[in-house]
């Protein structure tokens, strides 16, 4: 049995760079645009994509890939917590971030703010609204700011999102609202095809001269059975000769455990493929990645060299507590992130630090800030971020809620190493009788791996436990079922 996921599962993790031996051509520039674009779409289905920040100021790039255990985005322990606010500082002035869910704890409101000095209160500066379909898949996310002298939200762009039958994305437009002839009018879409262990994202800009869509670029992304992604192709449009040229490649590397231990990736110029540069990861006794090292290739000497090392710490509940970038080289500043949380596991405070390689000091710099609750994840511009959390979702307060409603809880631990416990509620009825529950679980690419529950369970609390001490380590997911009800979750098994 196929299954298709419905879930978005993208890590992207933005650090400045030190300086390269040589520079980036623009087709590796384009395909960091590429992937920047992508990590907006909810439903981009790569387990294991190249994860690419582009520093557009000086045109450097940073390259950290690894499994889905995520080291360096802050994961919530707590099941009782969902994100309220935060409020953080940037470059320039201070700003706030409130968020609504719905029912099924989705975003369905995002309200940006920033600190009015004058005024002393927060002034509104733009918002974001979800529209979700049946499934609970993403439709359309529109984007609107506030006009201070009429006091009114005006439209600004938004996103549109189509699936197939199955529930796998097809397609993602971006359009931009012209005001004037009150129209949106496009501007950008992502095309997506399945065939065989290959995703294909096809991205078009339109053009409105001729009033069509334009060919801009290409990725191919192959995977294993598992999930697991293998290899990366990118090609740019030549629009002068009309067709695809190759641009760059990525060969990714696993142990006998199918973990990510290291990637090489290659850019082509003059009609032959040249090596770019090589990531190592090297992993704890607890299977988290406590180092990535980033090698260059000096095609003066035709040898490897030392160009960055990333290391993590990380608490006993196996959660970041810092990454540290070093650019090996004391011409260069080496940059710091540091998490702080509660008791219950919540990330509360995040600080983004540039450090002098030859005395030590420090200074906060803005930098892109990533972590999530138990619901959805975050990113924020920031040099430091704060966090406030709602205890909406208790598991005292879900047996009172949830009377009329299924509800599919988090599993905990998670991640987990091997065993790990799935809590879920079924809700009363009006006669009482006891409903058909199927629960299954699934590898990242839709395989079905087991049935956990299969039988009839009447109104109340139940639990079951999973065992992946055969699985490899990755990323899987757990669904619910119940007559036409299906409620879906993902977990991460570390090993």
């Amino acid at each position: 049995m196929k299954f298709a996921i419905n879930c978005f599962i993208f890590i992207l993790l933005i650090l400045p760079t030190g300086n390269l031996i040589s520079q980036p051509n623009n087709n590796s520039i384009k395909r960091n645009k590429t992937i920047l674009k992508l990590k907006n779409n909810p439903n981009f289905r790569s387990t294991q994509i190249s994860k690419i920040a582009f520093n557009n100021s000086t045109g450097l790039q940073y390259n950290l890939r690894k499994q889905n255990n995520d080291v360096t985005f802050s994961k919530n322990l707590s099941t009782t917590s969902m994100l309220d606010s935060t409020v953080y500082f940037n470059d320039t002035d201070k700003r706030k971030y409130h968020v609504k869910f719905d029912s099924n704890n989705l975003i369905e409101l995002e309200l940006f703010q920033h600190w009015n000095e004058t005024g002393n209160k927060w002034a509104d500066d733009f918002r974001n609204t979800k529209t979700y379909n049946s499934e609970k898949l993403l439709t359309e996310l529109l984007s609107e700011y506030y006009n201070e002298s009429t006091s009114k939200w005006i439209k600004n762009w938004r996103d549109i999102a189509e699936y197939s039958n199955e529930g796998n994305s097809e397609l993602w437009q971006y359009q931009e609202w012209n005001s004037a002839a009150e129209v949106w009018e496009n501007n950008w879409q992502q095309k997506v095809t399945k065939n065989n262990g290959t995703i294909t994202y096809q991205e078009e800009l339109w053009d409105n001269t001729l009033s069509n869509w334009i060919n801009d670029f290409l990725a191919d992304i192959n995977y294993d059975d598992s999930g697991n992604e293998l290899n990366y192709f990118g090609k740019s449009w030549d629009s002068v000769n009309s067709k695809w040229v190759n641009s760059w490649k990525d060969t990714t590397f696993y142990d006998n455990n199918k973990r990510m231990i290291g990637y090489k990736s290659y850019i082509w110029e003059d009609e032959q493929w040249y090596v770019w540069d090589n990531e190592v990861y090297l992993y704890n006794d607890d299977g988290l990645i406590f180092e990535s090292m980033i090698y260059d290739f000096d095609y003066n000497s035709m040898t490897w060299i030392d160009y960055q090392k990333l290391t993590f710490t990380y608490n006993s509940n196996g959660m970041v507590i810092s990454n540290f970038l070093d650019n090996l080289d004391d011409n260069y500043f080496n940059y710091r992130t540091s998490f702080e949380y509660d008791a219950n596991g919540n990330m509360i405070y995040v600080y983004n630090e540039e450090v002098d390689p030859v005395n030590g000091s420090t200074e906060l710099i803005t930098n892109t800030i990533y972590f999530s609750d138990n619901f959805a994840e975050y990113s924020f511009d920031a040099k430091n971020l704060t966090a406030y959390y709602s205890v909406s979702t208790d598991v005292k307060e879900k047996a009172e809620v949830i009377k009329n409603n299924f509800v599919l809880h988090q599993n905990f631990p998670n991640p987990f190493n091997p065993t790990t416990r799935i809590n879920y509620e079924i809700p009363n009825n009006k006669l009482g009788n006891a409903e058909p529950i199927i629960i299954k679980v699934f590898d990242g690419v839709g395989n079905e791996i087991e049935t956990l529950v299969n039988g009839y369970h009447t109104p109340g609390s139940y639990f079951v436990e999973f065992d992946g001490k055969d699985l490899s380590s990755g990323i899987y997911i757990y669904q619910l079922t119940s007559g036409n009800f299906t409620y879906t979750k993902t977990m991460l098994l570390l090993k």
